[in-house]
């Protein structure tokens, strides 16, 4: 073990760094933080609600296009959010003075609250393990770092970037970099059979130009199995276009780690069908016992 807690207590778990391949340490130019760092914040205010937020009067529920679930995860029985298409309005106590945030429409919580640990992959530099099970539509941890023009990320490595809206008449491209300072999405690694899906939300204000970047589970995970992303194609193509320059050793690298990644991941979802199955049958088990007796 490099470090017994990544995150320095900013976090509402700790998280451990492990290190069995090589004697790699961490980033030295990375700094942990818990929230964006952002020089021009905006303040607007959420839904008047008072007591209860209700669908048919709580402005924050009628402007979100995505749902929650009264267990409080994301409404996936409609299929997957799409990124640019849907939002999140969540309650929030600095926005919405009437319920404050206490209401049943927040996803996010204060800090992050799943347990994980970063570790080192043989094949893909640090990535992110789960350790504990994790359901279909939980909300696993927003993607913090720095909130920057596009004109300031042309000046800095694109490979972490997020994108966080598009070119409109009405607004520029604003990307969340954690490059120097982030959280632990910064090491989610890449995977076309990835767990996790990225979402735009917002809480603390309702400007558009200056929302939120959140990841939630696509499927189910198992604790032990890695925490995945899909960088998209833009992504892949300038960084592979970049080191063509150099010989092509991205392209190289990318091919063979995504045969490797791909057979350990259909693996992985293989195992987890089994642990369901095994999961019902126990249940099945314990209810003829019970029957029985």
């Amino acid at each position: 073990m490099i470090c017994d807690n990544l995150a320095e207590g900013r976090e509402g778990v700790d998280i451990p760094v492990i290190n069995t391949v090589d004697d790699t340490d961490i980033p030295f130019a990375f700094h942990y933080i818990a929230k964006n760092i952002d020089k021009d914040p905006r303040k607007t205010e959420g839904c008047k609600c008072v007591g209860v937020c209700k669908p048919k009067t709580c402005e924050c529920m009628q402007r979100s296009s995505i749902k929650i679930t009264k267990d409080g995860k994301i409404n996936l029985s409609s299929g997957l959010p799409d990124y640019y298409a849907q939002l999140l309005f969540e309650c929030d106590k600095t926005t919405c003075k009437g319920c404050q945030g206490k209401c049943e429409w927040r996803l996010t919580p204060e800090k992050f609250n799943k347990r994980v640990e970063l570790f080192k992959t043989p094949n893909a530099g640090w990535g992110v393990r789960s350790q504990q099970f994790i359901e279909a539509g939980e909300f696993v941890a927003e993607f913090v770092g720095e909130v920057v023009t596009h004109i300031q990320q042309e000046h800095r490595p694109l490979e972490y970037a997020y994108k966080l809206t598009t070119i409109e008449k009405t607004q520029i491209d604003i990307f969340i970099d954690p490059y120097k300072y982030g959280n632990i999405t910064r090491f989610f690694n890449h995977s076309c059979f990835e767990n996790l899906q990225p979402f735009r939300f917002y809480s603390s204000h309702r400007d558009m130009t200056r929302g939120s970047i959140g990841f939630f589970a696509s499927r189910d995970i198992l604790p032990g199995h890695e925490l995945t992303i899909d960088y998209g194609g833009d992504w892949w193509r300038s960084n592979i276009k970049d080191a063509a320059k150099r010989g092509g050793k991205l392209q190289m690298d990318y091919n063979d780690a995504h045969k490797e990644r791909k057979r350990i991941l259909m693996e992985n979802h293989r195992t987890l069908l089994r642990w369901k199955q095994g999961e019902k049958d126990r249940q099945k088990k314990m209810v003829e016992k019970r029957e029985a007796n």
